[in-house]
């Protein structure tokens, strides 16, 4: 074990054993105190002044306050203010009324001023009396969304060629101009389209009219970013229908244009395919592509990368899936024994007799079809995964989507629970995550930064499955689920199908990005308003050829509770985000330790790590 170096992202590497800044300003200014404002916005005049405003402009707006009453969320000894400023009062009452002269704040105690002239949330000031504001009446209003579609906002609505009659477009979220920011690439119809991100934190895109050698590049369906040539920089691998016969690799020249990137033969390369998942999992320290295909004029396909050079090695290592049409990989450890599975989705499993399955790595380059024995072999129409930890033990639990064609014994999409002892356990109805969708890309994210992982899966309306939307599941503790979709504004109504949770505005909660079907927009961005619980991005640094450290386990600890995540390209259905693993970190007031297992085994632990900021930790 060692300590290792870490520091802030963005800043530079210096010859320290630990070193932290926080984030660039531009990612988000210094928040005030969490008893007295909200993270992300300016710091508020105090309440009493806020319902003075509103008096002035004739009560006619409204005041939003969320409430704080527990004193873990303010600072000891600090007093809540009042409405009025005045040390005492009598309060308001419960679900509506009036707060007297020098009274408390009927809402328990403000933690955060949300803002004048919001119509949500658990307490709003609907009438001012008074010369000074100082008598409110209030009283609750609707529940806040917790995401906003800012597609038309973010400059991203106008239409393109995205329409795929097979399956749908992924779209790959990276820095393509090392500004510091996040652009996007999705997979188009034939050709892919970059958006460029007009600046860090902006939330707003350009679209490039060129992207260099990348314009000649066929794709139409999915896009990984990841990082071949050990650079630091992340490139572009792309798959494309079958009827255009190529997986290509894209070198990012860090300008927002790409190089094709010679990574084999041609021979090997002219196939067409799905969903891509990478990770070293012949441990020879680079990093290898399993490439699943829908149609049956090509098969599925592992290519081990040789020294630069991606090799087909799909019968030699006993990943065959003959017959079968698959959608989506993941790579995980399973089993916990420090090498990477391989779990494949499969559509059709009744037509072509090839339910999902589950390759344990033998760790001699070799793998076994363990999916009955471990419980994961499911004949259902698998689509979209998901790699998590809802349930906090730290082995990874999956979630994988069904489009509703062959429900099994009532069951839609399922949840496979790790036991912990090389075997999943089925548990989606147990736990609140069986809803009927015709469900495609899906991803766990902690989108209220509380501690445990959330869930989302994009959803295509279809009969005859009778209900619509996508869902947002909210963890309630412990891996079970509440359906929160449409409180939560993440009920997409059109046909989407890629899904990818990353922090797009750098703000520090995790916000969605969709793409569509059919006759659906090509991109909707649904950006998160904002949630009280602090968090930690965590970007690792190795040296050699897997130099954001795909595959390696991350752990953050605080307060006795430990999160775990894995950091992976390819994920959701044929699409992918940076890499790096983010946690929500509740009331937390740091991170007590981060531990990173790196890919070989290697450990390296840091202490102390202070919060609301990306960390980046090398070795």
């Amino acid at each position: 074990m060692n300590t290792g170096l870490l520091v802030a992202a963005g800043a530079a590497r210096a010859d320290v054993v630990f070193r932290q800044e926080r984030r660039a300003a531009a990612r988000r200014p210094a928040p005030a105190p969490l008893w007295l404002a909200a993270a992300r916005r300016p710091a508020p005049a105090p309440l009493w002044l806020a319902a003075a405003a509103a008096a002035a402009a004739g009560c006619g707006g409204q005041v939003v306050f969320t409430p704080g009453s527990d004193a873990a969320n303010r600072p000891p000894d600090a007093a809540v203010p009042s409405l009025d400023g005045g040390p005492d009062g009598g309060a308001g009452g419960d679900g509506g009324g009036e707060a007297g002269a020098g009274g408390a704040n009927p809402c328990g105690g403000a933690s955060a001023l949300l803002g004048v002239g919001a119509t949500c949330g658990p307490c709003r000031i609907v009438a001012c009396a008074g010369p000074d504001a100082t008598r409110c009446a209030y009283n609750p209003g609707p529940a806040c969304p917790a995401f906003t579609n800012a597609t038309a906002s973010a400059g991203l609505s106008a239409p393109f060629n995205s329409l795929r009659e097979d399956s749908g477009p992924g779209v790959g979220v990276l820095d393509v101009n090392d500004d510091g920011a996040l652009d996007l690439v999705h997979a188009g119809r034939e050709t892919p389209v970059v958006y460029l991100a007009d600046a860090p934190g902006a939330a707003t895109f350009t679209r490039l009219s060129s992207a260099g050698a990348l314009d000649a590049a066929p794709s139409g369906n999915g896009v990984v970013p990841v990082d071949l040539d050990a650079d630091g920089r992340l490139d572009l691998a792309l798959t494309s229908p079958p009827v255009l016969r190529s997986f290509s690799v894209w070198r990012s020249l860090g300008d927002g244009t790409f190089a094709d990137a010679a990574v084999g033969p041609a021979a090997e390369l002219e196939k067409g395919g799905n969903g891509m998942a990478w990770a070293d999992y012949d441990g020879d320290g680079d990093l290898d592509v399993y490439v699943a295909t829908f149609s049956q004029m090509d098969a599925s396909h592992l290519l081990r990368n040789d020294d630069g050079v991606l090799v087909d090695v799909t019968d030699a290592a006993g990943v065959e899936l003959t017959g079968a049409r698959s959608f989506e990989p993941a790579w995980l450890d399973y089993d916990l024994d420090g090498d990477q599975d391989l779990l494949v989705s499969n559509d059709i499993p009744f037509f072509t007799g090839v339910p999902m399955t589950l390759f344990r790595n033998e760790g001699d380059g070799t793998f076994i079809d363990a999916s009955l024995p471990a419980g994961a072999g499911w004949e259902i129409d698998g689509m979209g995964i998901a790699i998590g930890d809802p349930d906090g033990d730290g082995d990874p639990d999956v979630y994988v989507t069904n489009v509703a064609g062959v429900p099994l014994a009532g069951i839609n999409n399922i949840l496979m629970m790790n036991q912990g002892d090389g075997t999943f356990l089925e548990e989606s109805r147990a736990r609140g995550a069986d809803q009927v969708r015709w469900g495609w890309g899906t991803t766990f994210f902690d989108f209220d930064n509380d501690g445990d992982e959330d869930l989302f899966y994009a959803d295509e309306p279809r009969s005859p499955v009778p209900l619509s939307g996508c869902v947002l599941l909210r963890n309630d503790g412990g891996g079970y689920f509440s359906d929160v979709s449409v409180e939560a504004g993440a009920d997409v109504q059109f046909a989407t199908f890629a899904a990818e949770a990353v922090d797009i505005d750098g703000d520090g909660d995790l916000d969605l990005l969709l793409t569509g079907r059919a006759n659906a927009p090509p991109l909707t961005l649904l950006l998160n308003n904002g949630t009280p619980g602090r968090w930690l991005e965590v970007e690792l640094l190795d040296h050699g050829a897997n130099r954001f450290g795909i595959g390696a386990t991350v752990r953050a600890g605080a307060g006795g509770a430990v999160q775990t995540r894995w950091v992976r390209a390819g994920d959701s259905i044929q699409g992918g985000v940076p890499p790096v693993a983010h946690f929500g970190m509740g009331w937390a007031p740091r991170a007590d330790f981060v531990e990173v297992r790196w890919p070989d085994g290697g450990v390296t632990t840091v202490y102390g790590v202070p919060l609301d900021q990306r960390v980046v930790v090398t070795r």
